[in-house]
C-alpha cells in the first residue's frame, strides 16, 4: 500500500508492505516525515471529485477462476502445434487478477478489480526463431494454438538469412514491433511535465502538424479493446486524450502535480506506483491506440519495391529524447522484401531512428489492429501494422 500525505503544500510518500496497523502506521509516519523535510513549490491538492467511475471492464471470470490445469492445457496446445513442426517453444502463460483501490481525506472513494491473461512464445530452429504474443483482460481472447502457428510460421520463414548493406529502406513494421516505437511517444513526448520542462519535441507545437496527417494517437482508458482501467493511482477518472490528431499535435497527460502547474485539470494518468521503477513520476499512458489505416498487411509488403520487414525490436533505447531517436536491435523475425514479396530472412539489424521523422513519413497503416505489450512492459499498446519510407538500419549481426 502506498502512503500519500500534503503537509503545508508538500508531499510525502511511503510504501507499506503489509496491512497489519503496525505497519500502516509505521508507513503514515514515514510520509509525514518525508513531507515535512520537502522543499519546493507548493504542491496541488489531492482530488475532490466524487463522480462514479464509468463502468467498464475490467475483470472477467474467465481469469478470476482460471486454473493451473487450464494454463497447462493452454502451453500443451501450443507445443504440439509447434513440435508438429519439428521446432521448440518456450515462453511463459500469465494470468493474474490484482485490484486497485484508492480513498483520499477528501472523500474519493475508487475500486477496481483487474484481470490480466497474457501468453508469449519464441519458437526456435536451428536456423531461426519466430515471436507471437496475446494479452487481454479476457482469457477467452487468448488462443494458445493460434500463437503457436503464427510463431512457427515466423520461425519457418527465419531461415538461412542474409546481410544486407546498412542504409535506409523502406519499413513494413509487424504488429508486434510498433509497440516498441510507439511507447518512447508515450513516455518522452506527451506528458504534461515533458512539455513543460521543454523535454520534448512537441515543446511550442501544439496545434501544429507534427506528423503525417495519417497518424493519429490516442490514450483512452475507458476503450474495452485495451486493457481497460477507469481511474488512475491518484483516483481521478481516466478521460480520452488525443495526443496526434491527423498529424497535428493536440492534448497531453497531466496528473495532479503537472495539472497543478497550468491550473488545468488531470486527465486521470498519474503513473501507477511501481516500487521495481520509482523514477517513473511522469504521466503514464496505459491504453494507448494508433489509429487504424485502410489497407492489410500483405498489401503493405506488395506496395514494397524494396525494404525490410520487422517483426519485432528488442532491447530498444532513446538517447536523444528530444528528437526522439530510438536505437536497438530486430530480433525473431527481419525479412529482405524486394518487388513486392518476401524473398529472404536476414540476420538481426541494427537501428538508429528518428521517430518523429519515422511517422512523418508513414505510408499506410493496416485497418486491423492488435493489442501487444511493448519489448519493456511498459503498456499494452492497440496499433495497426505500418509501412514507413524511409528507416536507418546501421549494422548487422553475425547471425
Amino acid at each position: 500500500m502506498r502512503i500519500r500525505v500534503l503537509i503545508n503544500g508538500q508531499r510525502g510518500e511511503a510504501l507499506a508492505s503489509a496491512l497489519d496497523h503496525l505497519a500502516l502506521e509505521q508507513a503514515v509516519r514515514a510520509a509525514c516525515g518525508a513531507a515535512r523535510l520537502a522543499k519546493g513549490p507548493a504542491q496541488a491538492s489531492f482530488p475532490i471529485d466524487r463522480t462514479p467511475a464509468p463502468s467498464v471492464p475490467t475483470c472477467f471470470d474467465s481469469v478470476r477462476h482460471c486454473t493451473p490445469q487450464r494454463r497447462a492445457a493452454g502451453v500443451q496446445a501450443l507445443v504440439q502445434v509447434v513440435e508438429r513442426s519439428g521446432f521448440r517453444a518456450t515462453g511463459a502463460f500469465e494470468t493474474e487478477v490484482t485490484e486497485l483501490a484508492v480513498a483520499n481525506s477528501q472523500g474519493v472513494r475508487r475500486y477496481a478489480p483487474l484481470s490480466t491473461a497474457h501468453l508469449r512464445t519464441v519458437v526456435t530452429s536451428p536456423g531461426g526463431s519466430g515471436y507471437w504474443d496475446m494479452i487481454s483482460r479476457d482469457l477467452d481472447a487468448i488462443g494458445p494454438k493460434r500463437i503457436g502457428e503464427l510463431a512457427s510460421e515466423r520461425c519457418a520463414s527465419n531461415q538461412r538469412p542474409v546481410v544486407p548493406e546498412p542504409g535506409e529502406y523502406a519499413a513494413v513494421l509487424d504488429y508486434t514491433a510498433v509497440p516498441d516505437l510507439l511507447r518512447f511517444f508515450l513516455l518522452l513526448s506527451f506528458t504534461a511535465p515533458s512539455v513543460q520542462e521543454g523535454r520534448s519535441f512537441l515543446a511550442q507545437k501544439r496545434g501544429q502538424q507534427v506528423l503525417g496527417q495519417n497518424t493519429s494517437i490516442w490514450d483512452d482508458g475507458a476503450d474495452p479493446r485495451t486493457l481497460a482501467l477507469p481511474f488512475d493511482s491518484e483516483g481521478v477518472i481516466k478521460r480520452r486524450v488525443d495526443f496526434i490528431h491527423q498529424g497535428v499535435a493536440q492534448d497531453l497527460a497531466y496528473d495532479g502535480p503537472s495539472a497543478a502547474k497550468e491550473q488545468c485539470p488531470s486527465t486521470g494518468h498519474a503513473p501507477p506506483f511501481d516500487p521495481e521503477h520509482p523514477w517513473q513520476r511522469d504521466p503514464l499512458p496505459q491504453n494507448p491506440v494508433l489509429g487504424a489505416g485502410t489497407t492489410t498487411r500483405e498489401e503493405l509488403i506488395a506496395s514494397t519495391e524494396r525494404g525490410i520487414l520487422v517483426t519485432r525490436f528488442h532491447y530498444t533505447h532513446c538517447p536523444d529524447p528530444t528528437q526522439v531517436v530510438a536505437t536497438g536491435m530486430t530480433r525473431d523475425g527481419t525479412f529482405l522484401i524486394e518487388q513486392g514479396k518476401i524473398q529472404r530472412a536476414c540476420v538481426n539489424l541494427r537501428f538508429t531512428q528518428s521517430l518523429v521523422q519515422a511517422f512523418q513519413h508513414v505510408e499506410a497503416l493496416t485497418s486491423e489492429q492488435q493489442l501487444h505489450r511493448d519489448w519493456w512492459g511498459t503498456a499494452a499498446h492497440l496499433v495497426p501494422a505500418l509501412k514507413v519510407a524511409r528507416f536507418n538500419f546501421t549494422g548487422a549481426t553475425a547471425h
